[in-house]
């Protein structure tokens, strides 16, 4: 992908998937242009995510908060 391309990308989530789509104009509508995101893409990128976040913090578990604070999820780190 080009920059330009990279740019105009974004995250959106769906009623049971993610998918990675163009961005448009529409808040309401998802571009037609669009791959979903597979479990395993998901799963890796938390994977990776955690093994970064372990290694920086030195420690074996971290948790996910909504935005007033409330634990949505705890990951640990594996045996």
């Amino acid at each position: 992908m080009t920059q330009k391309e990279l740019q105009d990308t974004v995250i959106v989530t769906g009623w049971k998937s993610a998918y990675i789509a163009k961005k448009n104009k529409s808040k309401d509508l998802m571009s037609q242009v669009r791959r979903e995101i597979t479990e395993n893409e998901i799963l890796g990128l938390i994977v990776w995510y955690s093994q970064q976040k372990f290694d920086a913090d030195n420690c074996d578990e971290y948790t996910i908060t909504d935005s007033h604070g409330n634990v949505e999820l705890t990951i640990k780190k594996g045996k």
